[in-house]
């Protein structure tokens, strides 16, 4: 892999400089990808229990947070780029705290979609920003090291999220909302701690050995644009199957909280996966690991739907959680490693999430619509996934190894 250091990459331009500590960008991250989960993951038990949103409803809710959370990431990077990491880190958070504290006590049905919207429109510059930031803050380690635990952080703070949310469940649903807002409030609060004005951005070398030699940079392209595409096609399923779990509750008359409980096994594998990639390299440079993935991932999602019992669910979430931890680490791996405005190259990484967050729901949807049930909409959307992964085989795969 190429030795360039990130001011070397970009002639003249000069990266932003983040203020805090990289140890502080983590804390926020990890308060972060716990309030995100929050609203990301379980908001769907929520809107079932207090607006006994429909299927087809959650359905269209999930499509929209994917929607905005494009618009939000793509442009969210250039924002953090250009306003400055630190800032839009800063106000992002205090309004992320500030509207779901307030939308938490309305009532009306239009609330979840609302919330859902500027939630999804706001958090991703947090995500932006947050990349870049650790990118970007002063110390020795390499990028790859910084991407390894930044995704480390994100899996471990998930998996908390989830037994966590399982438990406010049981208390009240509320507390879901609340805790989101409270969370990204500390994480506010949080960039005012301390501050390293006087020392300048990381400009380590990103040195990390493989065992083949550096792809040229028409293979670079490539390698970023499958990863790109396998952790679009990752999130159109996983919107899909966080916005059914209440389905999945009902037909099996599991409680809300063990239905989250369960999917423990995906969070855990997820975060296990990326402390594994973070040590072992092998799979740099070698898009048929991340590309194999993708196989497994619907066919993991499928079973839980069509034998939904402990039996099968545990281990069928375990094998989508780690397969999912590989697409996700190989895109942002990529997509950070090339650049010095790591905002705008993490909020291509976060677009690409969202799109597939936005597509599958809609697909899924009108799967419902016109199907009339929801477990036939999930093999849709996998049936989707599996065809587009077909497709990405035959063209930029192909290009690859050819």
């Amino acid at each position: 892999m190429r030795q360039n250091s990130p001011a070397s990459t970009a002639g003249t331009e000069t990266p932003p400089v983040p203020r805090l500590a990289l140890a502080d960008y983590f804390i926020i991250e990890c308060l972060n990808a716990i309030a995100s989960t929050f609203i990301g993951t379980a908001i769907y038990f929520w809107t079932r229990k207090r607006f006994e949103f429909s299927d087809t409803e959650n359905l269209l809710a999930a499509a929209l947070y994917g929607l905005v959370y494009t618009v939000g990431a793509r442009y969210g990077g250039k924002l953090s780029d250009r306003l400055g990491l630190d800032r839009t880190l800063r106000l992002a958070l205090a309004a992320l705290a500030v509207a779901l504290g307030i939308g938490v006590r309305l009532s009306a049905r239009w609330t979840p979609f609302a919330l859902l919207a500027f939630h999804g429109l706001v958090v991703a510059p947090v995500w932006t920003s947050l990349e870049g930031s650790i990118a970007h803050a002063a110390g020795v380690w390499t990028t790859a090291r910084r991407v390894g635990v930044y995704n480390i952080v994100w899996g471990g703070a998930n998996t908390l999220a989830i037994l966590l949310a399982g438990a406010l469940l049981r208390w009240q649903a509320d507390a879901l909302i609340w805790g989101a807002a409270l969370l990204h409030g500390a994480g506010w609060l949080w960039t005012f701690r301390r501050r390293v004005a006087a020392r300048t951005p990381s400009s380590a070398p990103l040195t990390v050995a493989i065992s083949s030699p550096p792809p040229d940079g028409a293979r670079r392209r490539r390698l970023a644009a499958l990863a790109l595409v396998g952790n679009s096609l990752a999130y159109l399923l996983q919107y899909v199957f966080f916005a059914l779990l209440p389905h999945l509750a009902h037909r099996t008359n599991w409680t809300s909280s063990y239905v989250l409980w369960l999917t423990l096994a995906f969070f855990l594998a997820r975060a296990l996966a990326f402390a594994a990639l973070s040590h072992w390299t092998g799979w740099h440079d070698h898009p048929a690991w991340s590309h194999g993935a993708l196989w497994l991932a619907p066919c993991g999602i499928a079973l839980v739907f069509a034998w939904p019992v402990t039996a099968v669910a545990l281990p069928a979430l375990a094998l989508t959680g780690a397969a999912f931890g590989l697409t996700y680490y190989a895109s942002i791996y990529y997509t950070l490693e090339a650049g010095t405005r790591k905002g705008t190259q993490s909020g291509i990484h976060e677009a690409a999430l969202g799109l597939g967050g936005f597509l599958g729901p809609l697909v899924g949807a009108g799967a419902v619509v016109l199907l009339g049930d929801a477990r036939a909409a999930l093999f849709a959307v996998a049936g989707v996934a599996a065809a587009v992964n077909a497709i990405a085989a035959a063209g930029i795969y192909a290009r690859i190894k050819a």
